[in-house]
């Protein structure tokens, strides 16, 4: 990549932000705080362990909050909770594989959740290769609605109560029941109907305490790995939207119901899933109540001073704001693999909005079960349009330069398993490993979406890539896991880990 092209192309992209932030719908929030919080990776492969923390900055309102865990393949829903934070929680759990081969979560946090009891194994149900296929992915919260206190007359069931610490414990005992007593009952409505019958229903339970939300929600992650004696911590992606407000609520029950025949599209628009029984089949799932809100949920009451309708409809337009808000040309970072210190580098790329610019075709799909494993899927653009029937994302091209500014032609780059020369990104949470194995990376022992590039005799350096794949800017976020040990001789030896984030622009 020319320098002064990399200088020019900064300066655009900077410029840009100053003149597209007061215009967004949406935007990434420099404080890390948000209304929805994007953890890049999870893995349980490899003994490895990624503890997960979610923060209620907010010291007046608790929050009802939607938690999915999605697999790194096909962004599938693997498994989802509903969880309930007091002013100034935090709650606390970690994935880990579970003796069966797949992911598992577990948690002694006293928060309260629906259901009750979260610590579980991981869903296969919708997840093409089984177990395996559980043990990565990313993770999506959204805060749904916010609990206020004070609510008069006292409602019969007081779910602030029930959430609000005392000594440290929450009574909780929450169940779907009350939150259908505050009047956020599926059969009222949803947010497709503003104003309509759900903002009815929201109204009428505003004096028993709900509220639409306030971006107060924050969030990390630290991977583990046990047997290496290293860990990474990385700081989740908060999103804001309508730069301050007003929100609609957008709760969801934690209830296995099915989505009511020709209203999916009015609230999401995941290609994956469907409302009807006659569109399930093949590829796509039926959408259940658990599986909203989505990435795809209209949340924003008012844009650039206009009011929004809260469905989406088929325009995509809560979708394009997200992908727009973490859409970028390039990335680039550094990789350490210098064999005197036993250093590695793997790069995490997650792409949480591809999934939803995949149209499903039924025609060409196999008769594979309730299952989206990306058979039978065309890529409907404007984002991703490069995706393969491989599940890959071509990148456009890439520039590898060791520490005294050498390079070489990315021809003479290994990249396994591929072509030589040329670097796609497979599955929706990409893995890039340097200088290592092409079955298991060397840092985070990923495997599901695996490439490895080997360098050319460069063990240090950075590396700079064109994301688009012929489109203008791809909505992506992630960063370089790296390790190294000390390794002294006749000395004790130390491991050492680090999460750096990528440079977008």
């Amino acid at each position: 990549m020319n320098k002064k092209l990399l200088v020019a192309s900064v300066a655009g992209v900077l410029g840009g932000m100053v003149l597209n932030a007061a215009n967004a719908a949406t935007v990434v929030s420099p404080s890390g705080i948000g209304q929805t919080v994007l953890v890049p990776y999870f893995t349980a492969q490899g003994g490895n362990a990624t503890l997960i923390n979610i923060v209620n900055t907010d010291s007046t309102n608790a929050k009802i909050v939607k938690v999915r865990f999605r697999g790194a393949e096909f962004s599938d829903d693997v498994f989802d909770f509903t969880l309930f934070l007091s002013p100034n929680d935090v709650f606390t759990g970690a994935v880990s594989q579970n003796a069966g081969g797949g992911a598992t979560f577990s948690t002694s946090d006293k928060s309260c959740t629906l259901p009750a009891s979260v610590s579980q194994d991981f869903v296969t149900s919708r997840v093409a290769s089984g177990a395996a296929g559980t043990l990565e992915g990313y993770v999506e919260i959204f805060i749904m609605a916010d609990l206020v206190n004070g609510a008069a007359p006292p409602p019969a069931v007081d779910i602030w109560d029930k959430v609000l610490h005392s000594a440290g414990v929450a009574p909780c005992g929450i169940t779907n029941a009350d939150i259908t007593a505050l009047g956020l009952d599926p059969s009222v409505g949803w947010p497709g109907d503003a104003p309509g019958p759900y903002d009815t229903a929201v109204a009428a339970a505003a004096p028993l305490g709900i509220a639409a939300p306030t971006p107060t929600l924050m969030a990390n992650s630290f991977i583990v790995d046990g047997p290496r004696a290293a860990g990474y911590g990385v700081e989740a992606t908060a999103l804001v939207e309508a730069l301050g407000g007003p929100y609609h609520v957008t709760f969801s029950p934690q209830l296995a119901t099915q989505v009511p025949a020709g209203r999916w599209d009015d609230w999401s628009s995941d290609q994956g899933l469907a409302d009807t029984p006659a569109a399930v089949g093949g590829d796509v799932a039926r959408a259940a109540y658990y599986d909203l809100p989505d990435l795809s949920t209209q949340a924003n009451a008012v844009v650039n001073g206009a009011p929004v309708a809260a469905n989406h409809g088929t325009t995509n337009t809560a979708i394009a704001d997200v992908s727009a808000a973490i859409a970028s040309r390039y990335v680039a970072n550094e990789f350490l693999t210098d064999s005197t210190v036993a250093a590695a580098t793997d790069w995490v790329f997650s792409m949480p909005t591809r999934r939803y610019y995949m149209q499903y075709v039924p025609a060409v799909a196999p008769a594979t079960g309730f299952v989206f494993d990306g058979a039978g899927a065309v890529p409907i653009g404007p984002y991703f349009t490069g995706v393969t029937a491989a599940n890959e994302q071509p990148l456009a091209s890439f520039d590898v330069y060791d520490r005294e500014e050498q390079t070489s032609a990315p021809a003479s780059f290994v990249i396994s398993p591929g072509v030589p020369g040329v670097l796609n990104l497979t599955g929706e949470v990409g893995v890039i490993g340097f200088n290592g194995s092409a079955t298991t990376s060397e840092v985070l022992s990923a495997k599901l979406t695996l490439q490895n590039v080997d360098t050319a005799g460069y063990a240090d350096g950075w590396m700079a890539i064109d994301i688009t794949g012929g489109v203008p800017v791809e909505p992506v976020i992630g960063f370089a896991a790296i390790r190294a040990s000390n390794n002294p001789a006749g000395g004790d030896s130390f491991n050492y880990g680090a999460a750096i984030n990528h440079r977008f622009y």
